[in-house]
């Protein structure tokens, strides 16, 4: 049973060890933070429950409780898109990620059909949404010009279907790498137009660096912002043409786009992924995990 004890959020497994952060899984940081009711997908390199090779020997594990795992590459052990994971299992440090040779991604694993696809996800391009997507990732500095894309449910490699794309566009060698969030409907995209170019211009997270990136948008409000590591800047978020339409017909890529290109570049690491869906966090929340988990990275 969980609890808080002097300061301390006591897990069976984890503990928060002072205001500098906790050693704990990201599911634990949520939960913390009431957020678990809005957690759709939750991703963590470091949480056994999330990937431990005697048991998700092909894929990474959702530990939100929606069941949406994904694919190491694809089903098949072994092939060119896998990629590879590092460290201890449950370390909970900065040496528990995922690494590419430059081809890896991950791809959905649900076996259902594909107009199951969460309908979670599917309110993010809808009228009225309210979400927050974040990764813990460092990139190398060889990677600072590449195209990165971390999350791409759209239904069409020309953009032509509804979904959402969180990615980094790629910047000159050695300068900030900017965040981008993009949001299409059935012609294009609404939010962020200009394909792969994110409003806020060069800001952006530090090659060798480990970061926290998010996006956070809030169609009722028409606004949104980007987060790197406690900082924050804000752009428009104009969901008057969004789309009503169900989440695309498609398999939703981690670490690639639905074209089957930008994979994670050589070098880089993955830590995390996840999805606040049905709030729109605010900037002292997002500010909240970070904090919370910061220790952990080292950073």
């Amino acid at each position: 049973m969980d609890d808080i004890r002097h300061g301390a959020f006591v897990t069976g497994r984890h503990i928060i060890v002072g205001g500098g952060g906790m050693l704990a899984p990201l599911s634990n940081v949520l939960q913390l933070f009431g957020l678990a009711g809005n957690n759709r997908l939750c991703l963590d390199a470091g949480d056994k429950n999330s990937y431990d090779p005697s048991i998700q020997t092909q894929w990474w594990a959702d530990t939100s409780g929606g069941g949406n795992d994904f694919w190491r590459g694809g089903p098949d052990t072994g092939d060119m898109y896998e990629p590879a994971f590092n460290g201890i299992a449950g370390a909970l440090d900065a040496t528990n990620y995922w690494s590419s040779a430059g081809f890896g991604c991950f791809t959905w694993r649900y076996a259902g059909p594909s107009t199951l696809i969460p309908n979670s996800w599917s309110n993010m391009h809808r009228p009225g949404a309210k979400f927050t997507i974040f990764s813990w990732i460092r990139i190398p500095s060889t990677a600072t010009g590449s195209l990165i894309v971390l999350f791409d449910d759209r239904k069409n490699a020309d953009f032509s279907g509804p979904g959402v794309v969180f990615y980094l566009p790629g910047s000159s060698v050695g300068g900030p790498n900017p965040v981008g969030i993009a949001v299409s409907n059935t012609t294009g995209y609404f939010v962020n137009p200009v394909p792969f170019v994110p409003t806020g211009g060069s800001f952006g997270l530090a090659a060798n660096q480990i970061s926290m990136i998010s996006a956070t948008i809030d169609a009722t409000a028409g606004s949104g912002f980007f987060g790197v590591n406690g900082s924050y800047q804000t752009f428009s978020a104009n969901y008057s043409s969004a789309s009503a339409l169900p989440a695309p017909v498609t398999t939703p890529f981690i670490g690639a786009s639905v074209q089957t290109s930008a994979f994670l570049p050589p070098g880089t690491r993955l830590y995390t992924l996840c999805i606040i869906e049905g709030v729109a966090l605010t900037q002292d929340q997002v500010s909240n995990i970070f904090n919370a988990m910061r220790m952990r990275f080292g950073v």
